[in-house]
């Protein structure tokens, strides 16, 4: 996945998988390897918004947090959510619609002026 790929969305921890699972099925210096993200974090120019459920069977948690760690450490703005009760996929009620609030304000936040923005 390319770093344009990222700009695009919004969220969803598969963003942060790709280089790991290659890191884990590849040789190093492997070229797809090489194209994660995680390799990329320091040229993302947008804002970006990480959801990850931690009981996720599919894409542990870790590869959400290094991912995370290498934004913070690039100084890249970037707002990580995570649901404890979720695993791959957001799907209780309650939980989606915490995700679907904190999206809609991070998007208001970055997309819309502030002057022309709904109240809380």
């Amino acid at each position: 996945m390319k770093i344009d790929e990222i700009r695009k969305k919004s969220a969803g921890a598969t963003v942060v998988t790709l280089g790991e699972l290659m890191l884990r099925l590849s040789p190093p210096g492997n070229e797809r390897f090489l194209q994660s993200p995680l390799f990329e974090a320091d040229q993302l120019a947008r804002p970006l918004f990480l959801a990850h459920g931690l009981s996720d069977l599919n894409v542990h948690f870790r590869h959400s947090a290094r991912f995370a760690r290498a934004l913070a450490e690039a100084g890249i703005d970037a707002e990580t959510h995570f649901f404890p009760e979720e695993g791959h996929g957001v799907s209780t009620p309650s939980s989606r619609a915490l995700l679907f609030h904190r999206l809609t304000r991070f998007l208001e936040r970055h997309l819309i002026p502030a002057s022309q923005r709904f109240p809380n």
